[in-house]
């Protein structure tokens, strides 16, 4: 048996030499190959954006001054000249994953679209980050601890400038001033959906001042953690402070124009109706100054 397993040994040998006589590695030569993406397209016009979408990553946030993780959905984009074929779309992906190691600021923002139109020879670059920022956060009378999460996202391009908007999605309750001024007892209320995005003028707006300035919009802010000292506290807080679609996105608009480091806002409230069928919804959209 075990000359038999030596001659099963050598015979693999002898068949691994002669297919390498027969088929020898060769060394991948790139010299030769032609470049397709600096190549002249068929159709020679330009391209606004190409690019990746729909990359998931890692990424670091500060929140409440402290660093908060995240997985975020990233696009990035750049213009394509009429005399180039294609964009170099690895280089995106190798780009942003070396930058995810870095926490997330308007600096480091402008950077990432710096370097991407220099490696990609472009005019223009374009960025937008969608994640999910989970925050533990106090319940109003006992205190309790608990996460709440919201729904974030930048978007940021840069020409001879860089232009960074901040979005943010805030669920509150609302309670209707109308069902309480016509009803014996009681009133409706629903959950309301926040959303803001806006054009900041520089670093001195973030998501944790736009989150905390949106919440107080609202009939009361929402909690994760409820025990029946906080609920009776909620309860009343809304029933005492009722607000239509149209109160809550204009109390939005004022409170967050207030800061004068925002250049635009477009913010809507959308209620999900306990009492209809439909939901209610309002937006404004509006420069500040």
């Amino acid at each position: 048996m075990v000359g038999s397993s030596d001659e099963s040994i050598a015979l693999t040998r002898q068949r691994s030499e002669f297919l390498f006589m027969e088929h020898p590695h060769q060394p991948n030569k790139m010299e030769n190959k032609k470049d397709l993406q600096k190549g002249k397209p068929e159709h020679e016009l330009a391209i606004n954006k190409v690019g990746i979408t729909n990359l998931e990553l890692p990424i670091k946030v500060n929140f409440n001054s402290k660093t908060v993780h995240a997985q975020a959905k990233i696009s990035a984009l750049v213009d394509l000249s009429s005399e180039k074929r294609g964009t170099h779309m690895s280089r995106l992906i190798t780009i942003l994953t070396e930058e995810s190691e870095k926490t997330l600021t308007f600096k480091q923002i402008d950077d990432i679209l710096t370097r991407i139109k220099k490696e990609l020879e472009a005019e223009h670059s374009y960025l937008d980050f969608e994640f999910t920022i989970f925050h533990k956060k106090k319940s109003p009378i006992t205190k309790k601890e608990g996460y709440v999460n919201y729904k974030c996202s930048i978007n940021a391009e840069k020409n001879l400038k860089t232009t960074i908007s901040l979005g943010a999605e805030v669920l509150v309750t609302s309670l209707c001033p109308i069902s309480k001024e016509i009803s014996d007892y009681s009133a409706h209320n629903q959950r309301g959906r926040l959303v803001v995005k806006a054009l900041c003028k520089n670093d001195k707006v973030w998501f944790d001042q736009i989150i905390s300035d949106v919440e107080k919009c609202g009939s009361c802010e929402l909690y994760s953690v409820l025990k029946r000292e906080d609920e009776k506290y909620v309860t009343e807080k809304a029933y005492e402070n009722p607000k239509i679609v149209e109160d809550i996105v204009r109390q939005m608009a004022v409170t967050l124009m207030k800061n004068k480091n925002i250049v635009k806002l477009n913010i809507s409230c959308e209620n999900e109706e306990s009492i209809h069928l439909h939901n209610a919804f309002s937006e404004i959209t509006m420069k500040n100054g």
